[in-house]
C-alpha cells in the first residue's frame, strides 16, 4: 500500500486501493486509505474519479460514419505506401509474417480495435472532462469565504476549511461537492427537477441536500450536520460492517457519525448556536465552555490554555456580536468572569477569584 500516490494512473495500478474503492478491502486496507483521503482534500477528486472509472458503463454507442470513413482512409494509406515500399524489395527475403496478407489483417485488426475503443469511450470520457471542471478554495484562520455556485447556491465557508466545489453548476446538473472544515449551505433547487443530486462528500461518508440549509463540519476526525430548516439525508460508510446507514433529518436536529462509528447520533439543538459565524457573530445556549473554546482555536489558529478546570465545566448562554478574536475574547472575559492574557497565539483564561 503506497499512500504516498496521487496520480490517478499509479493509483489505479494499486491493488489494495483498487480493492478500496471497489469495497472489498479488509479492516486494515479501509482505516490506511480512509487515513489517506482524510489527510488532503485534493484526494476526494482522485478517488471520485477513481470510482468513475469502475463505474464506466460498457454499453456501445454509435461512431459517426465520416469518422469510420476517415479511419479506413487512413489505413488504405498506410497498406499503399507499405506496397510501394515493397515493390523495390526482394519478397523472397521476407519473413512469413511480412507478407501482405498478414500486414493487411494486423492494421485491418488494429483499426477495429481503434474505432472499437473510440465507440466504448471516447464519448464518455470527453463528457465527463466537461462535466468534472472543480475548483478548490482554501480559507485561511480568521476568515470567510463566499462561495457562490453556477446554480444560484450559495456556501459560506469557514475559517481552517477547504472546499471542492464544480466550477459549472447548472439548475439541472448534479453537483458533487468536497469538504475540510465546516462550512454553510444555502440550495438553490429546480422543482421541476426532482431527480438532481446535490452530493457533499467527507471522509466519513455523505450528505445528501434535499432542499435546505444547514451546516456541515468535518473536524474532530467526525461528521456534524446541522439542519437549519429544510431537508437533509446523511450516508454513514460504516468501515467495519461494510453497510451504509441513512437518516433523514428534521429542522432543529444534529447528526454525528464518523467513519469508525457503526450509528448515526442525533440531537435536537438550536440551529443558530451552530450558525451564527455565518452572520458574524457567536451565539451560546446553555453551551459547554471546553466547545467554545475549541470552537475558536479551530477558527483562528490558536491555542488556550485554562488553569481553573472548574471554568471547563460551566455552561454559557448570550451572544458575541463580531468575529473579530480580541472582541470575542473580551466578550468571553465578561461572561466568565475570567481574566484573558494573550501572547501571539498563546492564550491563557485563569479566574479572577483566585
Amino acid at each position: 500500500m503506497n499512500s504516498k500516490r496521487n496520480k490517478l494512473e499509479d493509483l489505479l495500478n494499486d491493488e489494495s486501493f483498487v480493492r478500496w474503492i471497489r469495497g472489498r478491502a479488509d479492516d486494515a486496507e479501509m482505516e490506511h486509505w480512509e487515513q489517506w483521503i482524510h489527510e488532503d482534500t485534493e484526494r476526494y477528486a482522485i478517488v471520485e474519479k477513481a470510482r468513475e472509472f469502475y463505474k464506466l458503463p460498457f454499453s456501445r454507442e454509435k461512431v459517426s460514419e465520416e469518422t469510420v470513413r476517415d479511419e479506413l482512409k487512413s489505413v488504405h494509406s498506410l497498406i499503399d505506401e507499405h506496397e510501394k515500399k515493397r515493390a523495390v524489395r526482394d519478397i523472397r527475403w521476407l519473413p512469413k509474417d511480412d507478407h501482405p496478407y498478414y500486414y493487411l489483417v494486423a492494421v485491418a485488426a488494429a483499426m477495429a480495435l481503434l474505432i472499437g475503443v473510440i465507440a466504448l469511450f471516447q464519448p464518455k470520457y470527453a463528457h465527463r472532462d466537461k462535466l468534472a471542471a472543480y475548483k478548490t478554495v482554501t480559507v485561511p484562520y480568521g476568515s470567510k469565504s463566499v462561495v457562490r455556485l453556477a446554480d444560484g447556491s450559495r456556501i459560506t465557508v469557514n475559517a481552517n476549511s477547504s472546499l471542492k466545489y464544480p466550477a459549472n453548476a447548472s439548475i439541472d446538473s448534479d453537483v458533487n461537492i468536497w469538504i475540510n472544515g465546516e462550512a454553510y449551505f444555502s440550495v438553490t433547487h429546480n422543482p421541476d427537477n426532482s431527480h438532481r443530486k446535490f452530493l457533499i462528500n467527507t471522509a466519513d461518508g455523505l450528505i445528501r441536500d434535499l432542499g435546505t440549509k444547514f451546516t456541515v463540519n468535518t473536524r474532530d476526525k467526525a461528521t456534524r450536520v446541522v439542519l437549519e430548516e429544510g431537508r437533509v439525508q446523511v450516508e454513514l460508510h460504516d468501515t467495519l460492517s461494510h453497510n451504509t446507514k441513512r437518516y433523514d433529518m428534521h429542522p432543529g436536529e444534529l447528526t454525528y457519525f464518523a467513519a469508525g462509528l457503526r450509528n448515526i447520533t442525533v440531537e435536537n439543538v438550536n440551529p443558530v448556536v451552530f450558525t451564527s459565524w455565518v452572520h458574524n457573530k457567536f451565539v451560546f445556549d446553555e453551551t459547554p465552555v471546553n466547545s467554545v473554546i475549541r470552537n475558536i482555536e479551530e477558527i483562528y489558529g490558536v491555542h488556550i490554555h485554562i488553569t481553573d478546570s472548574d471554568i471547563l465545566e460551566q455552561k454559557i448562554s448570550g451572544s458575541i456580536k463580531s468575529y473579530d478574536l480580541q472582541v470575542i475574547l473580551k466578550g468571553l472575559s465578561k461572561i466568565l468572569n475570567v481574566k484573558v492574557i494573550r501572547n501571539g497565539s498563546d492564550i491563557s483564561i485563569t479566574s479572577l477569584q483566585k
